[in-house]
């Protein structure tokens, strides 16, 4: 009976281990970034003997999976953004910087003023506290391309965004050229989160990010850095 008993054992071990999975807002399917942001969860995670599974939902969907343990990791996200999700343990060593400001069809709607009309996509969860830091008013809109649709009919004159997110609604835009006015004070660092059974894996990770940073494979950030812009191809001026 053992030589049956075995092989089960074997099986049930097999199918019932379930994949580490690691959340990445959904702006970033079919992202020009997506292939490298995967690749590069599976070089952070190789060292820790994990390969991750990278899934995609909306921003504050997957984070609260992420928070009830439904899901293993959050990517990357600001702190003002996670420190509302108390399962949630960030990885001290930060992945990138992100930068965010206002893209404009013309270059004179790029000047912030307390009247300027602008509109962020709902998914960006830090744009309603950028937009009370700097005491605008600010429109919250989910869908990518009828942000695109509201900055060509003149509906909205300026797009908030960081850089990294931006991309859905420029792509959309028709236009092959575009404005940018950088907020320096809109920077901030991206960190890693995992939920708290994970807890254990924080020194490795935090480890692991660190010589991703010394071997070149990742930047090494900084808050002062130039921004960088993922939009098709398209033209961003800064102004």
């Amino acid at each position: 009976m053992w030589f049956l008993i075995i092989p089960f054992m074997l099986f049930s071990t097999c199918i019932c281990a379930e994949p580490y999975t690691i959340n990445i807002i959904e702006t970033y399917q079919g992202h020009t970034r997506q292939v490298v942001l995967e690749s590069f969860f599976s070089l952070l995670y190789a060292p820790l003997g994990i390969t991750p599974k990278v899934i995609y939902y909306p921003s504050k969907r997957g984070l609260m999976l992420v928070n009830q343990g439904v899901l293993d990791a959050e990517a990357g996200r600001f702190e003002l953004t996670a420190k509302n999700y108390p399962n949630l343990i960030k990885v001290n060593e930060p992945i990138s910087v992100f930068h965010s400001g206002i893209y404009c069809l013309n270059k004179e709607d790029c000047e912030l003023s307390a009247d300027a009309n602008i509109v962020a996509l709902s998914s960006f969860q830090s744009a309603q506290t950028f937009c009370d830091l700097l005491k605008l008013g600010c429109r919250l809109d989910p869908n990518s391309i009828a942000i695109a649709r509201m900055l060509e009919k003149g509906v909205a004159q300026r797009f908030l965004s960081s850089t990294g997110e931006s991309n859905k609604v420029l792509c959309s835009i028709k236009s092959d050229k575009l404005y940018y006015h950088n907020v320096p004070t809109l920077a901030r660092f991206s960190y890693h989160f995992v939920n708290k059974r994970h807890a254990l894996l924080v020194p490795e990770l935090e480890r692991s990010m660190r010589q991703l940073k010394q071997e070149g494979l990742l930047p090494t950030s900084k808050l002062d850095c130039t921004p960088a812009h993922f939009s098709c191809g398209k033209d961003v001026i800064p102004v």
